[in-house]
């Protein structure tokens, strides 16, 4: 939050100060205001949201849900970020029903694919796949990128948190992963991140199977 106070603060300094601007750096010094602006709205509201799911007064309505629609509904509402990207989605066809929120679950899909599109290169290959295991489905979002150092698989989870070597390069407010835990924890299951199979990082979240009279 603090950076992006800075950046907004100098940019406007910049604009009051200096009577010999033209009108290509007046503009860019607007659009850095502008961007910065919008990045503290999302960070305002994701920590309310944050602050509401860990206590608990969030509602989440839980019902048996496809992952299949709601991996397919995800992917559709971050279209733009698939555009240089094949997301291959590979859950077989006798996995069972989730007990699941579906907007939330949703939503925690849209991350951790979109994150994947943020960090991997331009063609390659993301995907979601799915497993069965002790009452569980274990859902996995794998990329292609520069994976995470051992060091930070832990604290990419914690709030404000961003990997060290991305943190300029990639945008983000550092609450996203945050929020994708808490949101997984609310539905009784845990969220983790290791080495993809060859290259990259693979995150991986568990939802409770729905009861066959669900």
């Amino acid at each position: 939050m603090n950076s992006s106070c800075f950046c907004r603060r100098a940019s406007a300094t910049a604009l009051l100060s200096t009577s010999q601007i033209t009108p290509e750096d007046h503009l860019e010094l607007l659009t850095v205001i502008n961007e910065e602006s919008d990045r503290l709205d999302r960070l305002i509201v994701q920590a309310l949201q944050m602050g509401q799911l860990e206590s608990g007064v969030l509602p989440m309505h839980f019902s048996p849900q496809s992952l299949q629609a709601m991996v397919q509904h995800a992917a559709e509402t971050i279209a733009p970020a698939l555009r240089e990207h094949r997301l291959i989605i590979d859950i077989p066809v006798h996995t069972p029903k989730v007990l699941a929120d579906p907007e939330w679950i949703e939503r925690t899909l849209a991350n951790l694919i979109e994150n994947a599109a943020k960090y991997s290169p331009p063609g390659r290959s993301i995907q979601v796949s799915a497993t069965v295991r002790d009452n569980y489905v274990f859902v996995s979002v794998t990329d292609q990128g520069d994976g995470v150092d051992p060091r930070e698989r832990e604290l990419i989870f914690e709030r404000f948190y961003r990997g060290k070597h991305k943190r300029r390069s990639v945008p983000g407010t550092g609450m996203g992963l945050a929020i994708c835990r808490a949101i997984i924890r609310a539905h009784q299951g845990e969220i983790t991140v290791q080495d993809g199979p060859e290259i990259g990082a693979c995150f991986t979240f568990t939802l409770p199977v729905a009861s066959l009279d669900g």
